[in-house]
């Protein structure tokens, strides 16, 4: 229509130039016969076939053919809908694309003039030339979903396969469930106090493990935390440690301390409550980590070395220690909320 004088008198658009609508869609049919990829973006689809319904809708004669008008309709659902490429629609493309070549060549043939005539047979070889381009492309289409035909029996049959392995996965699965309940069920003391102790040694386990990577790497200079760390036993030294002794007439004696011992027990008897005290910088947190650094010692494979101040043995007694610090707990006034905030692992083994 662009390059046949002829059709000019039959549609509206002007075609002169580069920029028209009929110019665009030329364009636009160019680019999808040229594609290496034979792909397009949805965005860019979409604009190509709104100026191709704008093209077919021309108001001088298009809009009132029936064959447009059902093309339109073709490419409106191409818009809405999931569109699958067959290789019967190409071969009804290819035969189209002929049939209407024939007829255009019949009915321009006495129509143009011979220039025109020439110009436009040209034209139809290029045509031609598209069609055999387009046959290679439906042959290899062909081959292709032959391709995928094969591809998809061979995944059916796979799925098959895998659905019979499930189905025997699962009754595999029902039968070993059984068998775990009805072992729950026929489970002596022996065997949940055996449970017990399991949990509770992964629980010491992960306190130990706790301590030692971020309560016990302490910094040898005090006003330089970010220097390197050392372990808590390398650096620590034990402060001078007395009790108070109440006497009459509200006088009070102290006491040195010579052993852990003397600090948790009174009269062989255990002591419930303890309280340290001492000036600022005293060495009073030092000493929680002291009694720490203890405690994991008391409970780690190999590491029995104790000082003279007997604080692993002491530890020994002592199956759980925990260490809270009250400046990070000023609204919660209940241990167990503060060992539950602090240990989440306590909630499991309570």
């Amino acid at each position: 229509m662009i390059n046949n004088q002829y059709f000019h008198s039959h549609i509206a658009c002007n075609v002169t130039g580069t920029n028209n609508l009929f110019s665009k869609v030329r364009q636009y049919r160019n680019n999808i016969f040229h594609s290496s990829s034979m792909e397009l973006e949805e965005s860019e689809a979409n604009s190509y076939i709104d100026d191709m319904i704008a093209v077919l809708q021309d108001g001088k004669e298009l809009l009132q053919q029936p064959d447009a008008q059902i093309a339109v309709n073709k490419l409106q659902d191409l818009k809405k809908k999931d569109f699958i490429v067959t290789t019967e629609g190409f071969e009804d493309i290819l035969g189209q694309i002929k049939d209407e070549m024939s007829k255009v060549l019949k009915s321009t043939e006495n129509a143009a003039t011979k220039e025109e005539y020439e110009d436009l047979k040209s034209k139809l070889s290029e045509g031609k030339v598209e069609t055999e381009k387009l046959e290679n492309k439906l042959a290899n289409l062909e081959k292709q979903i032959s391709e995928e035909k094969k591809g998809q029996l061979e995944a059916e049959k796979e799925h098959a396969d895998l659905k019979k392995k499930f189905t025997i996965l699962e009754t595999i699965m029902e039968e070993q469930k059984q068998e775990i309940k009805r072992l729950k069920e026929e489970d002596s003391p022996q065997q949940k106090q055996l449970e017990f102790q399991k949990a509770k040694s992964g629980c010491c386990s992960q306190l130990i493990e706790h301590y030692r990577s971020d309560v016990l790497k302490v910094s040898a200079i005090p006003l330089q935390p970010d220097e390197e760390n050392y372990s808590f036993s390398d650096i620590y030294i034990k402060p001078t440690i007395t009790s108070k002794i109440e006497k009459s007439r509200g006088e009070s004696e102290e006491k040195e301390i010579k052993t852990m011992s003397e600090i948790f027990t009174k009269n062989g008897e255990p002591q419930k409550f303890i309280y340290v005290v001492g000036d600022a910088g005293s060495g009073k947190s030092s000493f929680c980590k002291y009694l720490i650094n203890c405690w994991c010692m008391a409970h780690s494979d190999g590491h029995n070395e104790d000082d003279e101040f007997e604080g692993v043995k002491e530890m020994k007694k002592f199956d759980f220690m925990f260490y809270i610090s009250l400046r990070h707990n000023i609204k919660i006034r209940s241990i167990q909320e503060m060992l539950e905030m602090r240990y989440d692992k306590i909630k499991k083994f309570k």
